[in-house]
């Protein structure tokens, strides 16, 4: 309707339902909005939400492994890379500006993943946007546009049979319509009948300044906007493009940008390199006269060799032939032009090799592209030694440091396999001599490893690089709580491979893999699980069903190695993994910090973990309770305990509670409501977000997606929090109905830490203030005369102030309204109606103070 508000920012605004209808906005319209001279919302220039994230499905299918129903797609993405995409559990599609559709794992109406395969068939372009955990969680699909530009949606502008470049003017002709290109504009050459290397990107640059007509080529244009620029191109066919590489070569003395240098020790030692071009393209390099690649012929041109020192001559060679290569006699100046530029060696920690992009897939830093199109990169791989050696070698966890010379936009990698690690412990740590391993000192790369990154007692395994610095460590895992939540043996190369899905004591649900042998450890004994010997996985898995708590080490590579089942035991301190006492109460007893569990107190500490599990919860449903969060406020509820590892202090080293809990929140004080949003949580769930102002200031408190929140504007509250910290609950203290009433609710009551008085202000003197009303207990109020301190939090209802923004604020002190002879005013002389007041104490000082102005107090709530 006509009275509905925007916040847009942190103000509230109306729309002019004139020019813009009550439902033409929605939560997260992003783009400007002008203003009337009533401070309407007149017009509203929606600014382009196209996700830059471009990708061209090669393939797709749904993955019915696991633990979970998941969607993959094999995508060419607008970073040049063929890449494997894995669907989040939820998955919005938007087309145009048609109503985005939710995509899930199981949907009855056919919304699941096997109906969104239908949706992205092989050649599809998209748009996808990821969550956190880098999971495709949103998809676009192009709409026609005909022939429109500027649209705040994945559009299809134009397509044709034909690639028609025009230099001098830099546009391309789609259909007799003309689109421009930019820096920006990502050029995809892409069709499904390719080879995997034949994808590729091209550069603006490489189109050069010579116009480029190719027919049977079709050229589909995608996201022009208000200045013509394509945001994508699609061409289904290689085309012929002049390389920028060609201006370096056409002198016989060559260009330095391709230089290449072999490191063998700390200082840089240049060595005899050739590079061989064919059609302009750089195919081959030869290195210290070996060839490097298939030996092919070809017009071969000269190189520089020699220091990079800016002025210094260098030798030039021209060369005719593999057969006939000798330097010339000639020599030429080096200068700030011809050279290249070299950066300093950094450091890639290996994560997988990436067989089918010819790709090293970095842990740390940045990762290795060894396709060597010659477009743009060459990238080499050497031993220590210098040696050429092939990809094949690297393994996870190896160090490469990569050195990169580049000139003229190409850029050739240096890369040195490291194979070096050692393992030991940190014994001293000096920021002259480094970090000492045992008996050694060794210093850190300082880009992926610092000083105070590690301390004394450390250890693990410890990767160096080509200088002998620690480019990379793990740390030896200690014994680490979980809860099984789900349990799965796949079989993988014919062999059993165990996967368990646990909530962790680092607060999140993740699935490990286990070793090809894991050692159970019970209270009794230990046995060994492995795929050939006596005791098979699925035995295992037997022995972890859903709900078990176990703690568990890994070895080097992230697999669990070791599990340990929890013994029984009432005796606290003993020496194994062991189950103190269980309960079906949670019943926290706040002034001693300390835990009932079935009539026996345990301490809590800030190292105790406090897991909230239950197998029958949503993944985002597990939690950990910090200590904080239970404060000094007794909690009973009733669900079930049990305390694990209690120490010769009587410290749990684990709780688990199977259920959630409210925890307290009311030292915080009352919470009065000015206003509520939505969100998303990370799981893509709408969430309720509520703007408070409690104690003292204005914060925000996102409320549980299990409750409902109708009507709770400009009310003063009591809150519940969960372990996560969302509302989980309320109680109303005090409201304003539509009339201005103001009334009192279900959590106005005295109890033995809050007390509460509301009703009317009769006198005002400074800070002291009369009042005609009731108390918590029920009993009424005549004339009572509180002095309110100057550490109370005062706030103020205006009831007759009709901008959202201004309605509820935080005040200085009472001197916003004044009382004289039964009349009121406000601070500036205005007469108002009536001036109400709530009054809250914890342990017994007043807290918070609500003044409301132009209400009319009329006693409890019917």
């Amino acid at each position: 309707d006509d009275d509905t508000e925007y916040k847009i920012g942190d103000g509230y605004y109306k729309v002019d339902p004139n020019i813009i209808a009550a439902d033409e906005l929605d939560l997260q319209d992003e783009g400007i909005f002008y203003l009337d001279i009533f401070g309407r919302i007149a017009y509203y220039d929606a600014q382009s939400t196209i996700n830059g994230s471009y990708a061209y499905v090669i393939d797709s299918y749904v993955d019915y492994g696991g633990f979970d129903k998941r969607l993959q797609i094999k995508a060419f993405t607008f970073e040049g890379e063929l890449v494997p995409l894995t669907g989040a559990s939820r998955i919005t599609v938007s087309e145009g500006d048609a109503p985005a559709v939710s995509y899930k794992s199981t949907d009855a109406g056919g919304f699941d993943f096997d109906g969104l395969l239908a949706e992205i068939p092989t050649g599809t372009v998209i748009t996808f946007d990821v969550n956190s955990q880098g999971e495709v969680n949103q998809i676009g699909l192009p709409v026609d546009a005909n022939n429109q530009v500027d649209l705040n949606y994945f559009s299809e502008y134009e397509t044709g049979t034909a690639f028609d470049y025009r230099a001098n003017t830099g546009i391309i002709r789609v259909n007799s319509r003309s689109v421009e290109i930019d820096e920006d504009t990502i050029i995809m050459i892409a069709n499904t009948a390719f080879e995997d290397d034949d994808f590729d990107l091209i550069p603006l640059n490489l189109l050069g300044e010579e116009d480029i007509y190719q027919a049977n080529t079709q050229t589909t244009v995608y996201n022009v906007d208000r200045n013509m620029v394509a945001g994508l191109i699609v061409i289904n066919v290689a085309i012929d493009v002049k390389s920028d590489i060609e201006a370096a070569i056409t002198d016989e003395v060559a260009c330095a940008g391709t230089l290449y240098y072999n490191d063998t020790d700390n200082d840089i030692n240049p060595v005899f390199v050739v590079a061989h071009y064919r059609d302009n393209k750089m195919v081959e390099i030869v290195h210290d006269s070996l060839l490097i690649g298939a030996k092919s012929c070809g017009n071969i041109r000269g190189m520089i060799t020699g220091a990079f020192e800016n002025g210094d001559t260098v030798k030039a060679m021209l060369i005719d032939s593999f057969d006939n290569a000798k330097p010339l006699a000639t020599t030429v100046a080096a200068t700030a032009e011809n050279l290249p530029d070299v950066c300093a060696y950094k450091n890639t920690v290996v994560d997988h090799t990436d067989t089918l992009n010819k790709k090293i897939v970095a842990k740390v830093g940045d990762s290795i592209s060894f396709r060597n199109n010659f477009s743009n990169s060459f990238s080499q791989l050497f031993d220590a030694q210098g040696n050429a050696i092939d990809w094949s070698l690297v393994n996870k966890n190896d160090v490469i440091s990569v050195k990169t010379v580049s000139k003229n936009g190409f850029d050739i990698n240096v890369c040195t396999l490291c194979q070096n690690n050692i393992t030991g412990e940190v014994t001293d740590i000096s920021q002259q001599q480094g970090i000492k391993i045992d008996n050694t000192y060794y210093q850190v790369d300082n880009q992926n490893v610092f000083n105070d990154d590690l301390s004394i007692g450390d250890s693990g395994i410890f990767y160096l690089d080509k200088f002998s610095q620690i480019a990379f460590y793990i740390k030896e895992e200690q014994n680490k709580y979980s809860y099984v939540i789900d349990s799965i043996v796949d079989y993988v190369s014919f062999n059993e491979v165990l996967s368990i899905k646990m909530f962790t004591q680092n607060n999140e649900v993740a699935v490990y893999t286990c070793a090809s042998s894991v050692s159970l450890i019970e209270h009794n004994g230990t046995t060994t699980y492995s795929n050939d010997g006596e005791y098979n996985f699925s035995e295992l898995r037997e022995k972890i069903p859903a709900g078990s708590v176990v703690s568990y080490n890994v070895n080097f590579d992230g697999e669990i190695n070791t599990i340990i089942l929890p013994g029984q035991s009432t005796q606290n301190g003993v020496d194994y993994f062991a189950q103190y006492a269980t309960d079906n109460t949670f019943d926290y007893r706040g002034s001693t910090g300390m835990i009932i569990v079935n009539g026996r107190s345990v301490e809590i500490a800030e190292d105790t973990i406090i897991m909230i599990a239950n197998t029958a919860f949503e993944d985002d449903d597990f939690d950990l309770l910090s200590l904080n969060l239970l404060g000094s406020e007794d909690i009973f509820e009733y669900v079930n305990t049990t305390a694990y590892d209690v120490d010769e202090n009587m410290v749990a080293g684990l709780i688990i509670i199977n259920g959630q809990i409210d925890v307290a929140s009311r030292a915080e004080g009352l919470a009065l409501v000015t206003g509520t949003s939505q969100i998303k949580d990370d799981y893509g769930d709408d969430l309720d977000r509520l703007t408070v102002l409690q104690g003292g200031a204005s914060k925000q408190i996102d409320v549980s997606d299990a409750l409902p929140i109708d009507g709770i504007l400009f009310k003063a509250i009591a809150p519940t929090l969960n372990a996560k910290g969302l509302m989980s609950s309320f109680k109303t203290i005090a409201a304003v109905d539509a009339i201005g009433n103001l009334t009192t609710g279900n959590g106005f009551y005295n109890d033995d830490y809050i007390e509460y008085v509301v009703g009317k202000v009769v006198d005002k003197t400074g800070s002291r203030i009369a009042v005609d009303g009731k108390d918590g207990d029920g009993n009424a109020v005549e004339g009572m005369l509180y002095s309110i301190p100057y550490t109370a939090n005062i706030y103020l209802y205006n009831d007759s102030v009709s901008n959202r923004a201004l309605k509820a604020l935080l005040v200085d002190d009472l001197g916003i309204f004044d009382v004289d002879g039964g009349e009121y005013f406000d601070e500036y002389g205005n007469y108002l109606d009536e001036v109400d007041v709530l009054i809250s104490w914890y342990d017994g000082v007043i807290q918070d103070v609500v003044i409301y102005l132009d209400t009319k107090y009329t006693g409890p709530a019917v």
